[in-house]
């Protein structure tokens, strides 16, 4: 009965070795692999039209410097780095009926060794046949002096909320259409190229229209009243005030809202101190 028994612990043994350490690669493979990227369109529905715009999100939750791919199909359309965990935002800008399909997103850790994670969900983007309605910010161009005040508002043919960006890139505020931003106590960081456009419905679908014209805004002053470079997005200093009867307005990042003005109708937006 013994060596039966010992002869059956030395075949079974080595099955139990092959399958601990089968379990043991598994788990070194699960905490090596890479978190898996989050592929978001704005608007949600996924649906542009001719001439418009829409912006693609890449969410990947690792805080380290990796490279981001956008696919459309096999084809790689958008590329870039990123350091923290913040989403990657790309825009497609005067969308035409090549950029509709399928969309994913994939990424590249950079350290402490070059891997590639896994692809993302995927995404379909439909461009209707119809043009995109046009947005118009005013006033096409102005002159301000340091420390003065800039007047704009940004109208289109529908109702709808709409974005305020100074050179493309930094979000500055939103608000209903025909809304007057002002911006207050005016540095040389504001000065630049500033657009908008707007989020309609058309034809009982929710899309972004054409991007605005270019409202190019100069700012003048001695040269000793030039302050050190700032993030513009965040310019100390500058006050934000949206004026309507039904404000709508969405916060950007370091802004904070403050309480009713004297003035009616009026609230002021306020950079957060660090």
């Amino acid at each position: 009965m013994i060596p039966q028994f010992a002869t059956s612990m030395a075949e079974i043994l080595p099955a139990v070795i092959l399958l601990s350490l089968g379990l043991l690669l598994n788990i070194g493979e699960a905490q090596d692999r890479l978190a898996k990227p989050t592929i978001s369109f704005e608007p949600v529905s996924g649906i542009a039209l001719e001439g418009g715009i829409v912006i693609i999100k890449c969410a990947v939750d690792i805080n380290v410097p990796k490279w981001i791919y956008i696919f459309r199909g096999q084809e790689m359309v958008f590329n870039g780095t990123q350091d923290s965990n913040e989403t990657a935002v790309f825009t497609i800008v005067n969308v035409t009926s090549t950029n509709r399909g399928i969309y994913r997103c994939i990424y590249d850790l950079l350290v402490p060794n070059q891997r590639r994670s896994s692809s993302s969900n995927v995404i379909r983007l439909t461009v209707l046949g119809t043009n995109a309605p046009l947005s118009i910010l005013h006033p096409a161009a102005v002159e301000v002096n340091v420390g003065g005040k800039l007047n704009m508002s940004c109208s289109t043919a529908s109702n709808g909320r709409c974005l305020y960006y100074q050179d493309s890139k930094f979000q500055l505020a939103e608000g209903r259409n025909n809304v007057t931003v002002s911006i207050i106590n005016l540095s040389f960081c504001d000065e630049g190229n500033y657009t908008c456009y707007c989020l309609v419905e058309v034809n009982n679908s929710t899309v972004f229209s054409a991007r605005s014209n270019i409202m190019q805004v100069t700012v003048s002053g001695k040269l000793t009243d030039r302050p050190e470079a700032k993030n513009k997005f965040a310019t100390e200093g500058t006050v934000l005030i949206l004026t309507s009867a039904i404000l709508g307005v969405t916060l950007p990042k370091r802004k904070i809202a403050m309480s009713q003005t004297h003035i009616r109708d009026e609230t002021e937006l306020q950079d957060i101190s660090d």
